[in-house]
This record gives structure tokens, C-alpha cells and sequence, in this order.
């Protein structure tokens, strides 16, 4: 079984429109002398095919960029212009209101270390209560700073729509296969299981980061380190076109659900380069009622045909920086109405009453 989530977004230019973050680096301006991370085995499929069982969810765009316009003022001038423009709008008609479902942000979260390339943050300990846990993985070399700015983008967009009380945010791993397994995992787990009572957990990684994810989970139920088995079937995950170590049958059946997520431009049939075995992952746990795949469709991104990396940091920015490779430090950390987060995937862990009607 698949699940579609389409995300428009704005067409223009190309060489504002859009980028894709290889995992390579962590540079602006060094994207086309890095090679090739997690997933360049994979054969890019051309065909609009979908696997049997899908489902289209649409979701709404985005504003224009101006550049489609044929407009040359800066990008970040065009974001003064344009949030000026909604105040007035705001001033002058309420209703302008529903513009965005997000004009409130969240609360602005306070980062403090847990162990190594790991930051956690609180919104209040109750004891009324269980917790909601959110952890987000980054990928290859994305620096801790931007991996918490990611987080907060979250947060404002989607995830204070579910009542989260604990953040985690992780930086990327060092080398994009996560040799040197130098993230405190064992440190994340210990504070996780220091909540007094915990209801569900939302975990999203991106990329490489995905293997970060995964031995987190390998610690969990295959180490046992969750021995009281306090997280069984709390779980959510969603594997951000990332990659399959670690995962196994006898791990997923400890999640509540797993969501092999991979993306799609429609306008110009690529798919991002873990497509694949984001696909063949969820054939080959299906048995288990609780695995499946999700596509992202986000034609119009801005990607030039082809540019498998752009549409794979389509996961992170609904509209990536470069629209020929990526520009990773952009595509983590800024955020704009041009350059929305991507955070709509996490709506299928709302309940179905609060799930958004498309």
C-alpha cells in the first residue's frame, strides 16, 4: 500500500526556484564537486506509474515566487515585500486571515545538549498527562544548528497541531554512511526514557540521517535497551528517502507505523534517488500491517528535469535553493514564504478527526 501527499509549489526561474541538497556538503557553492551519497545505486525511474494500492492526497501550494513574474528584486527583499503585504492585508481584512494555517507560530523552542550532535528542548513536564516526543534526523553534515532550525520550521508549520512536549533535534552524521556512529543515541534513549509516561513518539529523518534513526531503533528493540518495552508500538516514522540499515522485521513490528517516503516531480518525472528502496522497503514489510510507502508529489518545485538531489531535499524545503544540484545550509535554515518548510507528511499522524479535509 502507498500513500500520495502532492505539495505544489511555485513556479519561476531556476535559478531561484529551487535546489537539491546531495549529502555531500556542508558548504554553499560546492555543490557540483561533490559527489554522489545514499541512493545513487538506484536507477531513477521515468515512468508516472504508481505502486498498486496508492492513494493522491492533495495538498495545498504555495505563493509564487516573483521571479515567475519576471521580477529581479533579491529574494529576501521579495520576503519583506510580501509579509508587509500580508500585514496590511491582516490590518485591512480579517478574513485575510486564512491565508496561512500557521500565522501563530509555536512557541520558540530552547535547545540545551544531550550528548554528542544531540539537542533537546521542553515545553513543559506534566504529570496530568502523557508526553509527545518529536525527534528529527538530519542528514549527511548538516551542522546542529541547522538541524534545531529545521525542527523549530516544524514546529511552527505542522507539529504544534500535535500537542509535542519533548523535542529532539540531531545533527547529520560525519560521512554519509554513518561509519563512525559518533551520535549519542545511547544519551537520546536515556532521556527519552526519563519521561515519566510517554504516549507516542514522531520520528523523521532525513537522508543518511535515516541510518542515525535506525540504529537509534536497533538500540531500542534489538539491544534492549527499552526493556519495559515503554515504547512499543508508540512509534511513527518516517524515513525521509533514506535508506534500509539496521531494519528488520522483528524492529518494524515494534513501531506503530513506518512511512517509506520518497518524492516525485510529476512536471518532469524524476523521482528523488531513494525511490526505489523506499518502494521495494515498504513490498517487503507489508506483511506487518504497518509499513508503507509515501509519495510526495511536489511538481513545480523549481527542480531542472533530472536534478535527482533538488527533488531528494524536497523532503526538507517545498522549494530547494539551487534547482541544478542543492545548497544544504539553505535548504535546513531558510525558511521563507517562497521557501516554505516541508512538513505536510506529518499530517497523517494526526488523529483522523484533525486530519486536514484536501
Amino acid at each position: 500500500a502507498a500513500v500520495v501527499c502532492a505539495l505544489p509549489c511555485p513556479k519561476g526561474r531556476k535559478q531561484e526556484m529551487g535546489g537539491a541538497p546531495c549529502l555531500y556538503t556542508a558548504r554553499r557553492g560546492d555543490e557540483r564537486k561533490r559527489g554522489r551519497a545514499i541512493g545513487e545505486k538506484h536507477k531513477l525511474a521515468s515512468d508516472k506509474s504508481m505502486p498498486e494500492g496508492s492513494h493522491r492526497v492533495d495538498i495545498p501550494g504555495v505563493m509564487r515566487h516573483p521571479l515567475s513574474m519576471g521580477l529581479r528584486l533579491s529574494s529576501a527583499l521579495w520576503n519583506v515585500v510580501v509579509l508587509a503585504i500580508l500585514c496590511a492585508c491582516l490590518v485591512v481584512c480579517p478574513c485575510a486571515a486564512r491565508l496561512s494555517p500557521s500565522i501563530a507560530p509555536a512557541p520558540v523552542l530552547l535547545w540545551s545538549e544531550v550528548g554528542y550532535g544531540v539537542y533537546g528542548a521542553e515545553l513543559g513536564r506534566s504529570t496530568e498527562r502523557a508526553a509527545n516526543v518529536f525527534i528529527g534526523y538530519a542528514g549527511y553534515s548538516v551542522q546542529a544548528t541547522w538541524s534545531q532550525t529545521w525542527v523549530q520550521a516544524l514546529s511552527d508549520a505542522q507539529l504544534h497541531n500535535h500537542s509535542i512536549t519533548h523535542f529532539f533535534a540531531v545533527q547529520g552524521p560525519q560521512d554519509p554512511e554513518y561509519s563512525a556512529r559518533e551520535i549519542a543515541n545511547t544519551k537520546l534513549i536515556a532521556s527519552i526514557l526519563s519521561i515519566p509516561s510517554i504516549d507516542r513518539i514522531i520520528v523523521a529523518a532525513h537522508s543518511s540521517g535515516s541510518y542515525v534513526a535506525q540504529e537509534m531503533l536497533f538500540f531500542l528493540y534489538t539491544k534492549g535497551l527499552d526493556y519495559a518495552k515503554r515504547t512499543d508500538g508508540r512509534i511513527e516514522y518516517y524515513n525521509l528517502d533514506g535508506g534500509s540499515e539496521y531494519l528488520s522485521e522483528s524492529l518494524l513490528s515494534h513501531m506503530n507505523v513506518t512511512y517509506f517516503t520518497y518524492a516525485l516531480d510529476d512536471e518532469t518525472s524524476t523521482y528523488s534517488p531513494n525511490y526505489s528502496e523506499m518502494v521495494q522497503l515498504a513490498s517487503d514489510y507489508q506483511h506487518l500491517g504497518n509499513a508503507f510507502s509515501l509519495q510526495l508529489n511536489v511538481a513545480g518545485c523549481g527542480c531542472e528535469p533530472f536534478a535527482v538531489w533538488c527533488v531528494h531535499d524536497t523532503m526538507i524545503c517545498q522549494v530547494p535553493h539551487d534547482s541544478s544540484t542543492f545548497d544544504l545550509e539553505a535548504d535546513y535554515t531558510e525558511f521563507s514564504v517562497f521557501h516554505p518548510v516541508t512538513a505536510q507528511y506529518l499530517a497523517h499522524s494526526l488523529p483522523p478527526s484533525q486530519q486536514p479535509v484536501f
